[in-house]
C-alpha cells in the first residue's frame, strides 16, 4: 500500500494584490474539514530537544506561575526574552511540552519572524487568518480586518484549554491582537526585546548558561562516548563560545559529524581564529547572521553591542579552517 499525502493552499479573499491572492498559509489535507472543524486536536508544537539543559530556575517559576493563575481564573502570559542565539524558543518549547497535558484543548505554536531573514515580520491580521485556519474555522468564516478576527479567535478560544506558543515577537503590538480572552488559557511569547508595553506579562529574562551547564550541553550535543563536562578543553570551548546555546550547538554539532576531530583542537582553533563569530556557523545557520538580523532591525540610537562571543587573542593570519569546513550550505 502507498501512502499519498496532499498539500491544500487556502487562499482568504480579502488579501489581494495585482500579483494575484496571497496565500496565507500551506496546509496539509485534513487539517479542516469544509465544515470547519479540525479533524484531529490542536497539536502544532515543535519537537523538544532531549539535549535540553539547564533554565530549571526559570522552568520553575514559569510553571509555578501557571498553577497560580489557572486557581486564580485568569489567562497565564509569558515574555521570554534573550538575545539572539540564547535558546528562547528551545525553552518555550520544552516549558510547552512540560505544561501541554494542562490543556487538553490543544496546544499551538506560531512563528512570528520578527528576526527571519529575506522575510518580513507576520501581520497580526493574517496570524489571527493562520491561527482561525489552524484551529478549524472555514475559510470563508474567517471575517476581514484585525479587530473583527482578533474578536473571531476569542470567541473561539472561549472556555477552552489552550497553550499558545507567539516565538520570534516584533513587540507588543503585533502580540494584542493575539492574545485569548478565556481563563483557561497559557500564553507564551518570545522575543528579543523585553516586552514592556504587553499588559500583565510575566517576564522572563534569559541570559547566557552558567559554566558547567554550558558545558553539559556540549557533552549531549556532540554525542560522543566518552566525553565529559568536566573535562578542561570542554569547558574551554563552551567558554570560547560565550557559553552561548547557539554557538555551542554549531561547534558541538561539528564534533559529532567529524569523527577524526578531537575537543582539543577544537579549542585551540577557536582560542586562535581571527573571526570567531564567522567561524560558528553550520549550514544555513550562523551566529553572526543572527546578530546581524538583531542589529538591523533595532533603531539606530538603540543599538548596542550584544556578542557574547569572547574576542580572540592575537589575531594570526590564517584563518579557522576546521571549524569552517561544514560541507554545502548557505552561509
Amino acid at each position: 500500500m502507498k501512502e499519498i499525502t496532499t498539500t491544500g493552499w487556502i487562499c482568504l479573499p480579502d488579501h489581494t494584490d495585482p500579483a494575484g491572492p496571497v496565500m496565507l498559509e500551506r496546509l496539509p489535507a485534513g487539517a479542516a474539514v469544509p465544515g470547519g472543524q479540525p479533524a484531529v486536536p490542536l497539536r502544532t508544537l515543535p519537537r523538544d530537544t532531549a539535549a535540553f539543559t539547564g533554565r530549571s530556575r526559570e522552568l520553575d517559576r514559569l510553571v509555578a506561575a501557571v498553577s497560580e493563575t489557572v486557581a486564580s481564573g485568569v489567562i497565564g502570559i509569558h515574555a521570554v526574552d534573550g538575545m539572539a542565539g540564547i535558546g528562547k524558543t528551545a525553552f518555550a518549547v520544552h516549558a510547552a511540552h512540560r505544561l501541554a497535558a494542562r490543556f487538553p484543548d490543544g496546544q499551538i505554536f506560531l512563528r512570528l519572524h520578527a528576526h527571519t531573514a529575506e522575510q518580513r515580520p507576520v501581520d497580526p491580521a493574517e496570524a489571527l487568518a493562520t491561527l482561525l485556519l489552524t484551529a478549524g474555522v472555514a475559510a470563508q468564516q474567517i471575517p476581514p480586518g484585525l479587530e473583527a478576527r482578533s474578536a473571531s479567535w476569542r470567541a473561539h478560544l472561549a472556555g477552552k484549554k489552550v497553550l499558545l506558543v507567539l516565538d520570534d515577537a516584533t513587540g507588543s503590538d503585533q502580540v494584542r491582537p493575539l492574545l485569548p480572552a478565556s481563563a483557561g488559557c497559557l500564553v507564551l511569547v518570545t522575543s528579543r526585546r523585553r516586552l514592556i508595553a504587553l499588559e500583565e506579562a510575566a517576564p522572563i529574562s534569559l541570559g547566557t548558561l552558567p559554566p558547567g551547564e554550558a558545558a553539559d550541553l556540549f557533552v549531549r550535543l556532540a554525542g560522543r562516548p566518552g566525553l565529559q563536562s568536566a573535562d578542561a578543553a570542554i569547558a574551554e570551548v563552551a567558554g570560547l563560545c560565550g557559553c552561548l546555546p547557539l554557538a555551542i550547538r554549531l561547534v558541538a554539532a561539528g564534533l559529532r559529524h567529524h569523527s577524526g576531530w578531537t575537543v582539543t583542537d577544537l579549542a585551540a582553533e577557536l582560542a586562535t581564529t581571527c573571526d570567531r563569530l564567522a567561524s560558528l556557523q553550520a549550514e544555513d545557520v550562523s551566529v553572526a547572521a543572527a546578530f546581524d538580523l538583531s542589529y538591523r532591525v533595532v533603531p539606530g540610537s538603540d543599538r548596542r553591542p550584544a556578542a557574547p562571543v569572547p574576542p580572540a587573542g592575537p589575531a594570526p593570519r590564517h584563518r579557522n579552517r576546521r571549524l569552517r569546513r561544514r560541507g554545502p550550505g548557505r552561509h
